[in-house]
């Protein structure tokens, strides 16, 4: 287990999503969004640094 999968196994994972936005393109302004698809590995739908 990497060490950052350690430190994240005890933290405890609820909360409350307060802002989230993309940003589809490299050195472009953020865009706000009101809902946005996120995937494990892959992360969020429309963000251009996903993998």
């Amino acid at each position: 287990m990497s060490p950052l999968q350690e430190l994240l196994a005890d933290v405890p994972q609820q909360g409350r999503v307060r802002w989230i936005g993309v940003r589809p393109q490299s050195r472009v302004e953020m865009i706000e969004l009101d809902a946005v698809e996120a995937r494990r590995e892959a992360g969020l739908t429309g963000d251009h640094s996903r993998p």
